[in-house]
């Protein structure tokens, strides 16, 4: 799921640089704050995990499908939606080692297999929107805070 805010219509802005004289220094002024703010196309993008063992900081876990082998190119970021699912660890005593602090929209487990780790240590994690674990067992040894804004699921069928 790919979801994406509107950026304001740029011919305005463009018109208004170019023709000083047709646009007043307050508006001017007001065009280029928007523009700042606005920080182009802000996208949602899913992220799976995949490959088992591994740092949340190394991009060859991030697929942008579901046991996927296209990569982002960044971590996720706090509008991004994480998923875990039974592709996402692929053998038993696998570990997620927490080596950032971890800001993102939705968190999601559905089908995790073979009972992995999340080391989260004394890095934070805080989601601005939901966290849902629908199936899947798996361990999470943290120090510090967990933060959810939104809803939590937890129907784990793998008691």
């Amino acid at each position: 799921m790919v979801q994406s805010k509107e950026i304001p219509n740029l011919s305005l802005l463009i018109l208004c640089m170019e023709r000083k004289d047709r646009c007043s220094p307050l508006h001017r002024l007001m065009l280029g704050l928007l523009l700042i703010f606005a920080g182009g196309n802000a996208i949602a993008a899913d992220y799976y995990w995949v490959g088992g063992t591994g740092n949340w900081s190394q991009l060859s876990h991030w697929a942008t499908t579901s046991g996927g082998s296209t990569f982002h190119t960044a971590v996720p970021t706090a509008v991004d939606n994480i998923i875990f699912d039974g592709n996402s660890f692929n053998g038993p005593s696998q570990t997620l080692t927490f080596d950032l602090n971890v800001t993102a929209t939705n968190m999601t487990f559905t089908g995790v297999t073979n009972n992995p780790t999340f080391a989260v240590g004394t890095r934070t994690v805080t989601l601005s929107g939901n966290y849902s674990h629908v199936s899947g067992a798996l361990d999470w040894t943290h120090t510090n805070t967990l933060s959810i804004g939104g809803n939590v699921l937890l129907n784990n069928s793998a008691a």
